[in-house]
């Protein structure tokens, strides 16, 4: 999708062909809706719930037919079908350790047997540069028999560097839903935050999932410019465990799109947090969640 975004921009003509119903099928449905504003906005094509069932050469172009029929002309091809995990080849049979399985089995220090460590996407934790990363630091302490905390998963951030940006951590809507979690929800529009507005955002979102028990936020997705960077303060908040009332008493920077965070919580005040976009009740059901928690 990236690559596509960056092509169409050079003004080549542009389709992508997904399998899954949407767009970033791992990530909110709200994300999926604006990728594909803004792609429908820049002339790329997106057929979803397709797949490519043939791909023929035509005088020098090739002919993708999809599963429901329909043909795509194009002069180049770009197959991205993702990536898994190829254990075999490493040797790990000499060290007793199963090749033929889908990744390898580590614990919480990233050990995988005596004086044997891995990291990155061979532990099948999350494909992501950081990850390993993370994962290195540990492996690392551990070797020299430093005390440090192990490894935790549950405030994974990730990005997807499109434009707009998509980034999230831990658990979305449906996961949460999957998972037979009570949760609150909400979501304010971008375009509905000060920032947003003075920016001309036509499109994006704050998403935010506390869990109704202990307050605690377990996620929350931005889509919009600088998506990635806003994703920083709800990284920390989903890794340390923090809850609406820490959230709501904060002080957002004016006017800034993290801010938007503030207004889409209700933390600069009932009054002010409405103007833009009066008809906001994200506002209201925190405000009925918080004094929940209180009389609790």
């Amino acid at each position: 999708m990236r690559v596509g975004s960056v092509l169409a921009r050079f003004g080549v003509d542009v389709s992508i062909v997904e399998a899954a119903d949407r767009l970033l099928p791992n990530e909110e449905p709200e994300a999926s809706e604006t990728l594909e504003t803004s792609f429908s906005s820049e002339g790329i094509a997106v057929h979803t719930g397709e797949q490519a069932r043939q791909v023929t050469s035509q005088d020098g172009s090739f002919v993708v037919k999809l599963a429901g029929g329909t043909e795509l002309l194009s002069e180049r091809l770009l197959v991205t079908t993702g990536r898994k995990v190829n254990l075999s080849g490493l040797g790990l049979e000499s060290a007793g350790l199963d090749s033929s399985r889908p990744f390898l089995q580590v614990d919480d220090h990233m050990r995988a047997a005596d004086a044997i460590w891995a990291m990155g996407d061979v532990t099948g934790v999350a494909m992501f540069t950081h990850i390993a990363i993370y994962q290195s630091t540990i492996i690392a302490a551990d070797i020299l028999r430093r005390e440090i905390p192990s490894a935790q998963y549950h405030a994974v951030p990730r990005v997807t560097f499109t434009d707009p940006e998509i980034g999230a951590v831990g658990i979305t809507e449906a996961e949460a839903i999957a998972a037979g979690r009570d949760v609150v929800v909400v979501v304010k529009q971008l375009t509905a935050t000060f920032r947003g507005w003075m920016h001309g955002s036509s499109y994006g979102y704050i998403k935010l999932i506390f869990e109704r028990e202990s307050g605690v936020l377990v996620g929350a997705t931005v889509a919009g410019p600088q998506a990635g960077e806003m994703l920083g303060m709800l990284n920390l908040a989903v890794h340390a465990h923090l809850g609406l009332e820490a959230l709501r008493s904060m002080i957002y920077a004016f006017p800034t799109f993290f801010g938007g965070i503030g207004e889409a919580l209700g933390a600069s005040g009932r009054g002010v947090t409405t103007v833009i976009d009066p008809t906001y009740q994200g506002v209201k059901l925190l405000d009925q969640f918080e004094a929940d928690l209180v009389a609790k």
